[in-house]
């Protein structure tokens, strides 16, 4: 409830009437009096003669003129009194027009009779409901117990005031702006009380509703850590919400205060943004760096814009600036995490390839001779797939980490070292002088092999190295670590566990590597692969039975290539298993159809890939290969190389058992290269022996392998095992075997490998 300065408002009743009609009468009386004064004394003064003629004449003149005048008189006092009447009623025409046109209702309540009457409705069918149903009308919440009467006579409201009441509409509370003005009449006595009604429903809904969201919005910025700001330029101060005084530790009022709590790094670069906004009428976007009151380093995103009021006289532009500070301190520190993941590594801490790739990059960017030449040496920890399968990710973790400590430690503070693989460590320096390098290599070489106690264990670990130098083997950071690569594999390839360095030849063998696998690849689809059979020489009954299929390649871009080159890559990418089974299709159909013809074809021999045998049920799975092609166990002489027994032992051993008993024979390809041992022989129930052509070969020149041979021959015998001698090319070779006792000869001495039409001839000719 407003009120407004007490004043009694005076009726038009008895008072008003009575003081308006005294006056005339007064006047009259007044003006009769000085009349018959002054008009007997004008008589005396001008000495009229005084027969009673003469002073009849002059009495009735003086009173016919004393009615003229007070008649004027009343006639001007009356024209004027009507003037203002009119004048009077016009206003208060006037005042009601505007008062209907201002107020939905206007009330007048009587006191002495207690009557309220309703002097206007703006909208009558609108506020029909007023007529019928006034008890109700108001809304209880707001007035309390009874109707707005009852709310002016228990406060004892004598002055006019104002109040907000919630009326009932159509069934619908709407509030409502109340103006009461008592009415008192001559006697100081309340008679009445005016009243207007003015709908205020919509701007008290609107007010509510920027009232919550205002609050809404307060409660948003103060859960997503929204500070605001305001900077009265004039006055030098800040108005700050209680968020952005959260992010400082403190309140703070003045933007001098600042210069306190931002970080004295950012404190030149924050100023002189906000400046350039202050004089240029500029947004402004800004991240800068905050100490605390507390001493907590946080991260602040400031976004905010001036007033564009422009103040020509002062250069400035707006009186004032408004804008917006947010926390960003967690997001800075997940960037910086997801920083560490791009770019590192998360076991060892170490920069990651990307970061040693573009390391490389910028010292080729911009080193000169004197500053020094970048060189790479990259570290390959050897069998680590192993170590990982054998004791696990935790250990394999500690490995890394141990091994990156041991590289670091031999290596420089301006050296730069980073994880460049699963298994691989890159090192980056520089050098001046040759001798720096050789003097490098023999730090890094320290570290090949290492001894490490890890979790109660002592593991020996050793790793492969190459190295590459910017000035011999490469011209871009790209070329130089190709060649580190390229060396790094002829290392794991020839012998594990020492450093390579950088040669021309080993890039042509990796070109040829990649050149070879690339091929592989179309290679089958092309039908560029072709099987030949090399037929076996029988000493016992001098005659040609039985062959072994090889299978050769001649490729559209690289030629003829040998199966001693390709077989190993196709092994190494994985293509090894595709190529049986292409040897496997080529043997099924040749066989159905010699043996379609009634020729004795005899045992095929099929070089065996040692991944057949190094996974478990790998009997079995060859097994399914072999008989859903057609063909019977019988029909095949599995050859297997002695690399292939020593790689998993074990599990070789449980798969040539499972091939024995299935039917197959078994024969050990390449004896003698290899390690195998009179256990192998004995314990992988081994049908056949075939010594390698490079040991038949150096029988006539050598007499160590001649002795070597003849012992294989014997030992065979005795463990009732046939013997098969590869690469039998000359008369004298064949010579010595036959006086060793050798059963069967396979080499060009007797036969090339030949195609499926000519193999047919050597079988019809036994």
């Amino acid at each position: 409830m407003e009120s407004i300065a007490p004043q009694r408002w005076k009726g038009n009743a008895a008072g008003g009437v009575c003081g308006a009609t005294k006056a005339p009468y007064l006047l009259f009386l007044i003006i009769g009096a000085l009349w018959i004064i002054l008009s007997d004394r004008m008589l005396l003064e001008l000495k009229v003669s005084d027969d009673l003629v003469t002073m009849a004449g002059f009495q009735t003149t003086k009173g016919l003129l004393f009615v003229v005048l007070t008649a004027w008189t009343f006639y001007a006092i009356g024209r004027s009194r009507q003037q203002r009447l009119d004048q009077t009623a016009q206003e208060l025409i006037s005042f009601s027009e505007i008062a209907k046109a201002s107020y939905e209702i206007v009330w007048r309540f009587d006191v002495r009779n207690n009557e309220l009457e309703i002097l206007h409705l703006s909208d009558h069918e609108r506020f029909a409901s007023l007529q019928n149903e006034r008890e109700k009308i108001i809304h209880p919440d707001d007035l309390g117990s009874g109707n707005l009467v009852d709310y002016i006579q228990r406060h004892d409201l004598t002055s006019p005031f104002k109040l907000s009441a919630r009326l009932c509409i159509a069934g619908e509370y709407r509030h409502f702006e109340h103006w009461i003005f008592p009415v008192y009449d001559a006697n100081d006595e309340l008679t009445e009380y005016y009243g207007t009604c003015r709908d205020i429903h919509d701007f008290i809904v609107g007010q509510e509703r920027v009232s919550r969201d205002e609050h809404m919005l307060r409660m948003a910025a103060d859960i997503g850590g929204v500070g605001i700001w305001e900077w009265d330029i004039p006055n030098n101060t800040l108005t700050m919400s209680e968020e952005v005084h959260r992010q400082y530790g403190i309140e703070i009022d003045s933007p001098t205060e600042l210069k306190r709590y931002i970080h004295p790094d950012d404190y030149s670069v924050v100023r002189e943004v906000m400046l350039a906004a202050k004089h240029q009428g500029m947004a402004f976007e800004i991240e800068y760096r905050v100490i605390t009151a507390d001493g907590q380093e946080r991260w602040i995103h400031n976004k905010g814009a001036p007033q564009t009021n422009v103040n020509h006289k002062r250069g400035d532009v707006g009186s004032k600036m408004i804008g917006i500070s947010l926390d960003v301190t967690r997001n800075k520190h997940s960037e910086q995490r997801l920083r560490q993941l791009a770019y590192y590594d998360s076991i060892t801490e170490l920069p990651n390839r990307m970061r040693g790739q573009q390391h490389l990059e910028h010292l080729y960017s911009g080193y000169t001779k004197c500053e020094g030449s970048p060189a790479v040496c990259l570290f390959d920890i050897d069998y680590f797939s192993s170590l990982n399968e054998t004791y696990g990710p935790n250990i394999a973790d500690a490995i890394l980490q141990r091994l990156a400590e041991r590289i670091l430690g031999v290596t420089d503070a301006h050296d730069y070292v980073c994880r460049y693989g699963a298994d691989v460590f890159l090192v980056i320096f520089t050098y001046q002088h040759e001798a720096q390098v050789e003097q490098k290599i023999k730090m890094l070489e320290s570290i090949l092999h290492a001894e490490l106690s890890i979790a109660g264990m002592t593991l020996f670990v050793s790793m492969s190295a190459a190295l590459a130098t910017a000035a011999t083997d490469g011209d871009s950071a790209a070329e130089l670590l190709r060649a580190a690569q390229s060396a790094l594999y002829n290392a794991k390839e020839q012998k594990r566990g020492r450093l390579v360095r950088f040669k021309p030849d080993i890039l042509t063998k990796s070109l040829r590597f990649e050149a070879i696998r690339n091929a592989l690849k179309t290679a089958i689809a092309s039908a560029e692969l072709d099987v030949k059979f090399q037929p076996l020489y029988h000493l016992q009954n001098e005659s040609m039975h039985g062959f072994e299929a090889l299978v050769r390649w001649h490729s559209a871009s690289l030629g003829s290539v040998s199966p001693a080159e390709f077989i190993p890559i196709a092994e190494r990418v994985g293509m090894i298993g595709e190529i049986d089974d292409f040897v496997l299709d080529s043997i099924t159909e040749h066989i159905r159809q010699w043996e379609s013809r009634g020729l004795d074809v005899g045992p095929i021999g099929f070089n065996l890939s040692p991944r057949n045998l190094e996974v478990d049920a790998g009997a079995v799975r060859l097994h399914e290969k072999i008989v859903s092609r057609g063909l019977a166990p019988g029909a095949l002489l599995l050859e297997v190389t002695e690399t292939a027994m020593i790689q998993d032992a074990v599990m070789v051993a449980r798969n040539l058992e499972q091939l024995a008993v299935l039917g197959y024979m078994i024969a050990i390809d390449d004896f003698g290269t290899g390690y195998s041992s009179l256990e192998n022989l004995h314990r992988f129930k081994i049908a056949k022996v075939k010594i390698d052509k490079s040991f038949t070969q150096a029988i006539t020149i050598s007499e160590r392998h001649a002795g070597m041979v003849r012992s294989i021959i014997n030992m065979a015998h005795a463990m009732t095992l046939e013997v098969v001698a590869e690469g039998v090319e000359t008369e004298q070779q064949r010579e010595y075997l036959t006086e060793w006792g050798c059963d069967i000869m396979q080499g060009y001495l007797y036969s090339r490998p030949v195609t499926a039409q000519e193999a047919e001839k050597f079988m019809r000719a036994t």
